[in-house]
C-alpha cells in the first residue's frame, strides 16, 4: 500500500472553512466535492467531516483536498495537540479464489480412469485447470525473458503461448489444449483445430532461425494434432474422456464457489469485529459535535437507533449462518435502514440478497423442471417465468423461448426472453436460433434473416441457418 499525500489539509483536529472570495459556481467541481463544500459549518474539524458526510475517510479527504486546492476553502489550525493526516492506499479489490491442486482423474471413476490412463498423455485429465483470464491466461507461469527475447520476429504472445503449451502438454486436458469448450460441437471442435493448425504447424516458420522454439512448436503441433485427431475418430474415447473432464470441471467450480462464500464470510467477520470501536469512536464525535450543533437528547436518539442497527444485524447474521436467507435479508435491510452509513451492513445485506435470490430461482427453476418432465407445461412455464424474474440467466431464459416458441404460446414474451439469452451470451449458437425461429414463426422476415446471418457470422457452415435462410428469401 502506498501513502496518499494529505499534507495541505494540515492535521485531523483543524477546522475546514468557506472562502467566500471564491466563487463556486464559476469553479468546475464534481457532485460529490459540492456535497462535501455544503457540510462544511466552520465548527466542525477535519476528523467530524468524514464522519457527517457519510462517504468515508478516504472519498472525504480526496474531495476536501481538491476543494482546498480550488481555494473554496481553507483549513484554520487547532490549538493544542494536533494529529498530522497520514493515510495509507487501500486496495478494495477482492483477493482472487485460487484454484487448488487435486488428484488427477477428480471425479472419475477408477475404471474409467484406468481406461483413459491407457492413452497417456493424451488420456490425461488433470485435477485442475492451468489456464485463468485475462492477465492471468497463462496460470501464473513465470517466463524467462532472456527466451523472450529471441526469435524477435514472432510476437511476444505467440512465444508465450508456444512456451506455455510446451511447458503443460500432459498436464493440461485436450480442450484447454486446443482452446474449446468441453460442450463444443464437432463442428466447433474442427474449426478450433483449423486455427490451431494455422498458427502451430512448423511450415510456419519453414526455413526461419527461431532458435530455441523449433522443437517446442513441433512438439505442441504433434500432441495438439495427435490429441484432435483421437478425439474426433474415437467415439469411446470422446465419451469417457469428456465425462472425465465436465465432473473435474464442476467438482472445481463447486469448490472455488464455497472457498468464495468462506472468504465473504471471514470479510463479514473482520468488519464485525471493527464495527464495535467504529461506533463507539462515531458516539464520541457524535457527542462533541453535539455539544457545538445540538441538543443532548439527538446523541441519545442516535445512540438508540445505533443498538437498533446492531441487534437487527446480530439477529440477521443468525438467520444467515442457518441459510434462512429470506429472514436474514429483512433483519438486515432494517439494519441498515438504522444505520445507513455502516459499510459491515451493506455488505452484508447486498450478500444475503444475492443468496436468497439465487436460493429461490434454483427453487421454482427445479418445480418447473419436475412440471416439464411430467408433461405440464403450463404449470411448468408458470415455475420457470417465476425463476427467471427473480434471476434472468440466459440458459434460464433462452429454454423459456424454446418452450414457448415449440408450444406455439406467447411470441412476444418468446422473443422478449431470446433477446436476453442472446444479450447475456452474444456468441451462443444456440441462443440465436431460438430467437431465429421465433420471428421466422412470427413471420418478420427481416429480423429472422439477421439473426441467422448472425448465426452464419459465427458458424459458416451451419445447416439449419443455411436452410433457413434459404427458405426466408
Amino acid at each position: 500500500m502506498s501513502e496518499l499525500d494529505y499534507s495541505v489539509l494540515g492535521a485531523w483536529e483543524d477546522h475546514p472553512k468557506r472562502n467566500f472570495e471564491t466563487d463556486a459556481t464559476a469553479v468546475d467541481i464534481d457532485t460529490r466535492a459540492a456535497f462535501v463544500l455544503t457540510r462544511i459549518d466552520g465548527n466542525s474539524s477535519v476528523a467530524d467531516l468524514c464522519i457527517v458526510t457519510g462517504l468515508g475517510e478516504r472519498d472525504t479527504l480526496v474531495h476536501l483536498k481538491r476543494l482546498v486546492e480550488l481555494k473554496l476553502v481553507f483549513l484554520e489550525e487547532s490549538q493544542g495537540k494536533r494529529r498530522p493526516i497520514n493515510v495509507r492506499e487501500r486496495h478494495k479489490s477482492a483477493a482472487p479464489i485460487p484454484e487448488i491442486d487435486a488428484p488427477d482423474y477428480n471425479g472419475s471413476s477408477e475404471t474409467d480412469a484406468a481406461w483413459l490412463a491407457q492413452f497417456e498423455g493424451l488420456g490425461s485429465v488433470p485435477g485442475r485447470r492451468r489456464r485463468g483470464s485475462g492477465k492471468n491466461r497463462f496460470g501464473g507461469l513465470k517466463f524467462d525473458q532472456d527466451l523472450l527475447r529471441e526469435a524477435d520476429f514472432l510476437t511476444v504472445e505467440f512465444k508465450k503461448e508456444v512456451i506455455f503449451l510446451h511447458a503443460y502438454i500432459g498436464q493440461i486436458d485436450n480442450f484447454e489444449f486446443l482452446n474449446i469448450e468441453p460442450t463444443d460441437d464437432r463442428k466447433r471442435i474442427r474449426k478450433a483445430y483449423f486455427e490451431f493448425s494455422r498458427r502451430f504447424h512448423p511450415d510456419t516458420v519453414f526455413r526461419r532461425d527461431v532458435g530455441p522454439y523449433e522443437d517446442k512448436i513441433s512438439a505442441v503441433f504433434k500432441h495438439g494434432t495427435d490429441a484432435y485427431e483421437l478425439m474426433n475418430s474415437n467415439a469411446a474415447f470422446r465419451e469417457r474422456y469428456l465425462a472425465a473432464v465436465q465432473v473435474r470441471n464442476h467438482l472445481m467450480d463447486e469448490d472455488v464457489a464455497n472457498r468464495r462464500v468462506t472468504q465473504q464470510k471471514s470479510r463479514l467477520g473482520r468488519l464485525r469485529k471493527q464495527s464495535t470501536a467504529r461506533k463507539d469512536a462515531l458516539r464520541a464525535r457524535l457527542q462533541k459535535n453535539t455539544a457545538v450543533r445540538s441538543s443532548a437528547s439527538r446523541d441519545k436518539q442516535v445512540g438508540s437507533r445505533l443498538d437498533k442497527a446492531k441487534q437487527f444485524y446480530d439477529e440477521g447474521m443468525a438467520y444467515f449462518e442457518n441459510e434462512s436467507y429470506t429472514s436474514a435479508t429483512n433483519s438486515l435491510r432494517l439494519a441498515a435502514s438504522y444505520d445507513p452509513k455502516n459499510g459491515e451492513y451493506g455488505a452484508a445485506l447486498a450478500l444475503s440478497e444475492e443468496r436468497m435470490k439465487a436460493s429461490k430461482a434454483e427453487a421454482q427453476w427445479k418445480r418447473g423442471y419436475i412440471q416439464e418432465s411430467l408433461g405440464h407445461i403450463s404449470e411448468a412455464l408458470q415455475a420457470y417465468l417465476e425463476a427467471a424474474d427473480v434471476l434472468p440467466k440466459p440458459d434460464y431464459c433462452s429454454h423459456i423461448a424454446h418452450l414457448l416458441l415449440k408450444y406455439d404460446q406467447d411470441l412476444h414474451k418468446a422473443e422478449e426472453l431470446a433477446l436476453k439469452a442472446v444479450k447475456g451470451d452474444p456468441r451462443n449458437i444456440e441462443f440465436k436460433l431460438i430467437l431465429g425461429r421465433i420471428y421466422q414463426q412470427a413471420k418478420l422476415t427481416k429480423k429472422a434473416v439477421s439473426v441467422f446471418e448472425q448465426v452464419l457470422e459465427l458458424d459458416s457452415r451451419h445447416a439449419e441457418a443455411k436452410q433457413a435462410l434459404r427458405k426466408l428469401k
